[in-house]
């Protein structure tokens, strides 16, 4: 004799409560049966429906109207091939909606999938396009918040060189190059700080902060130099680079929450500080775009831009000699980048005047120097 199958299910049946009763379905030529912890009863063949419930329609549900308050419910659909349903000429429209209704449900969540993955792959290979329209569009006074928050971590209060000879000179190194950033590229408000971390090193934060460290001063040999560096992290500022960069860190759900207008997922940068993004390396597109605007800032200056030829040349030759200066692990001075600088100063007319930087550069290398010393 087979053996009836059972299924587990859940159940309402004789004096049931807003709780339902677990435990086993199977059905036989009398009906659908339950088994219950509490109760037991059977729905009779005669008169039995079968519908599908749920919110997402995987449920099969047994009723019949003799006992309109009882039911029985089960997500295995096995049990939809039992042969004393499939047999019945009375259930056989039932049957076949039930299990057409699975299928359709089926390949609704089947075609959701594809679609979502569409979707994910669709965002990811668009999110360059995506995170460029994002910066472009993003509140400039929340890019300044953020870089207001940024620089207090990176560059605290404390850790910078506030005497006043000190500040002047590298505000007269950078003002004419600073001068020359037109009024309608991305930040033209910048905000000038000298760090005292010894290491060869500058960089731009978010809302037009440009930190200008100890070391890169003690690294240079003049204040063309010095000015090129700045011009650099100029063009990284107005073309909003930091921003870009911190966009396109953000995870994939950050990332959607932004596009739909929501800023909450900016909140890890702010707590963060934006330590992260200078361990960032731009990429070589960012830095060219960056070396692109230095020279057009610098020209329009009349600053000579040989400074920024010879001090990528000199950062370089520090890493050929085993020494790898900090502001080529998050500006990679390739030599591809230098050639392209070169050819460029190369076709300047030989007799063309630059305007004089005035600073006693000498003093005020050693002057940095003396307030690095214990």
């Amino acid at each position: 004799m087979t053996e009836t199958a059972r299924y587990k299910a859940s159940g309402c049946g004789p004096g049931c409560s807003d709780t339902l009763d677990h435990g086993e379905a199977w059905v036989s030529p009398a009906g659908a049966s339950f088994q219950g912890e509490t109760a037991a009863f059977l729905l009779p063949m005669d008169g039995l429906r079968i519908d599908r419930a749920g919110a997402t329609g995987d449920t099969i549900r047994f009723s019949n109207p003799a006992h309109p308050d009882w039911f029985i419910s089960t997500t295995q659909l096995a049990i939809m091939r039992e042969p004393m349903l499939v047999s019945r000429a009375d259930l056989k429209t039932s049957v076949k909606s039930v299990r057409r209704t699975g299928f359709c449900c089926l390949a609704g969540c089947m075609g959701a999938i594809i679609l979502a993955i569409v979707l994910v792959v669709a965002l990811i290979a668009s999110r360059d396009l995506l995170v460029g329209s994002l910066t472009n569009h993003f509140p400039p006074e929340l890019e300044k918040r953020i870089g207001d928050v940024m620089v207090t971590t990176v560059a605290p209060p404390a850790g910078r060189l506030d005497d006043l000879e000190l500040v002047t000179s590298l505000n007269a190194i950078a003002a004419p190059v600073l001068a020359a950033v037109p009024a309608d590229e991305g930040f033209t408000s910048f905000t000038l700080y000298l760090s005292a971390d010894p290491t060869p090193n500058a960089f731009a934060l978010p809302g037009g902060h440009i930190i200008v460290n100890a070391g890169l001063i003690m690294t240079a040999e003049n204040p063309e130099e010095v000015a090129g560096v700045i011009a650099h992290e100029a063009g990284h500022a107005a073309l909003r680079h930091g921003l870009q960069s911190i966009i396109s860190q953000m995870g994939t759900s950050a990332f959607i929450g932004l596009m739909a207008g929501d800023a909450g997922g900016l909140t890890a940068v702010l707590t963060d500080g934006g330590g992260y993004l200078l361990n960032q390396k731009y990429s070589r597109d960012f830095e060219r775009q960056a070396d692109e605007k230095a020279w057009e800032y610098l020209m329009r200056a009349n600053v000579n831009p040989a400074g920024l030829v010879s001090f990528f040349e000199k950062l370089k030759g520090l890493e050929s000699g085993g020494s790898v200066p900090a502001i080529l692990s998050t500006h990679p001075a390739t030599d591809e980048r230098i050639q392209a600088l070169e050819t460029r100063l190369q076709a300047l007319p030989k007799d063309k005047t630059w305007k004089a930087l005035k600073v006693d550069y000498p003093a005020f290398k050693a002057a940095v120097t003396r307030s690095l010393e214990p």
